[in-house]
């Protein structure tokens, strides 16, 4: 088989990052819906780290876990067009729950470096159309945020330390220097974790997150170290935004 054969029929890096978020999505909300199912257990789970929220039960979850009721929003509806009025299985009403917790989450993570971002809308007329939506679109915002992660938008998945930032200037001390250098040597590049910076000087790019032209004007930034390669990848991704 030719090389590039071969190539042309591995999935797309965008695929990939998908059935990743599918896999993460199913494994966690079937424990959600254990965790509302059975009543609320210290021990048994955390939300998975690196989302908002993530290491601990939310106030929400704990309150509808602990509560042994069905969660708002999820007792009868009108299915079907609106002629018919529907009543959840408790099963139901716990897997909708689990569904609109981790819709409600993945949203939160990526609107947090992409505020404008909405996912597919979808219409549904049944309960379980309901919750395979919420599952669909929650695949969506999280396949989104692993694509701006990867392209330098919003802390990577190798940060670390960080310091912050006087101003959106490129204008760094020599402390600065020093610091960003040795965060990037002991952690590595944050976005794609290399501890080479691809630069002759070895010094690593301070990269402000947000980036400053993607980001709104108010809030604060902080400084990573960023390599050669992702730094170009990040100028790309900040330039094709603002094309749009």
């Amino acid at each position: 088989m030719r090389t590039g054969h071969f190539l042309d029929t591995l999935p797309s890096l965008v695929a990939l990052h998908e059935r990743v978020a599918s896999l993460r999505l199913s494994l966690v909300s079937r424990k959600l819906v254990r965790a509302l199912k059975y009543g609320y257990n210290p021990s048994q789970l955390r939300l998975p780290k690196g989302q908002t929220g993530g290491g601990q039960w939310t106030e929400e979850l704990v309150r509808i876990a602990q509560s042994g009721r069905a969660p708002s929003g999820s007792g009868p509806r009108r299915t079907g067009g609106g002629n018919r009025v529907t009543q959840p299985t408790p099963a139901e009403a716990a897997e909708l729950a689990a569904s609109r917790l981790m819709l409600d989450l993945a949203l939160r993570r990526v609107r947090a470096v992409d505020p404008a971002w909405k996912p597919t809308p979808s219409l549904t007329e049944t309960i379980r159309g309901e919750i395979l939506s919420n599952a669909a679109q929650a695949r969506e915002a999280e396949a989104r945020f692993y694509d701006l992660q990867r392209n330098g938008i919003g802390p990577g998945r190798f940060a670390g330390e960080s310091i912050p930032a006087r101003s959106p200037s490129r204008s760094y001390t020599k402390r600065e220097v020093e610091e960003i250098n040795r965060i990037g040597r002991e952690t590595g590049c944050h976005t794609c974790g290399s501890k080479d910076s691809g630069l002759a000087s070895r010094n690593f790019f301070k990269d402000h997150q947000l980036p400053t032209r993607w980001r709104s004007p108010v809030g604060s930034q902080r400084l990573f170290p960023q390599c050669q390669n992702c730094n170009g990848r990040q100028g790309s991704a900040v330039r094709s935004k603002k094309e749009k």
